[in-house]
């Protein structure tokens, strides 16, 4: 509310006293005011204080999108000095086993690409990773299944994969196959 001048009437923005109620509730473990200082950290360019206010909040494990922004980060090196894809899969991987599905998606695609993270799952882990995500219908998810039944010549599961697509989104009823 200080960050952003709301809640009284003509109120103004106040950073430093939104950052001295952040730091005042982060130093008592509040996950969000480390998030928040995230945030205004990463408004005011400070990349690297952004990154470990981010860090520390994922650290609680209390919320999987912020283990997901973080794992994204460290994916895309938006805040962190360089891109760590098995860094990425690792805290990717804390969320997706949370039921985050963007995090499964992502994670499951990390995996395809010989990512680690840590958990030694590979190919096989990754497929898995893939049907959570598209099972909460991540379209990407659907996607990379799609492609590896292809490639792998395994048009029994494909079918599965757009039937049970189709039936979820209304275009085909319960009791149509394709034999």
């Amino acid at each position: 509310m200080l960050i952003e001048g709301r809640g009284l009437p003509g109120a103004e923005p106040d950073e430093a006293g939104a950052e001295r109620w952040l730091k005042e509730s982060a130093g008592q473990g509040f996950y969000r005011a480390m998030v928040g200082l995230a945030v205004l950290c990463a408004r005011r360019e400070k990349a690297e204080e952004a990154l470990s206010w981010l860090r520390r909040a994922a650290e609680q494990r209390a919320d999987p999108e912020v283990q997901f922004a973080l794992g994204m980060n460290h994916l895309h090196g938006t805040l962190s000095a360089a891109k760590d894809a098995d860094l990425a899969a690792e805290w990717l991987g804390g969320a997706a086993e949370m039921g985050h599905p963007a995090a499964q998606a992502q994670l499951g695609l990390l995996l395809l690409s010989g990512a680690d993270g840590g958990g030694g799952e590979g190919a096989s882990g990754a497929e898995l990773w893939l049907r959570r995500a598209h099972e909460q219908g991540s379209f990407d998810a659907a996607t990379a299944l799609a492609g590896r039944y292809l490639r792998g010549g395994r048009v029994g599961e494909l079918s599965g994969l757009v039937v049970g697509r189709l039936r979820r989104a209304g275009h085909v009823s319960s009791k149509w196959s394709w034999r």
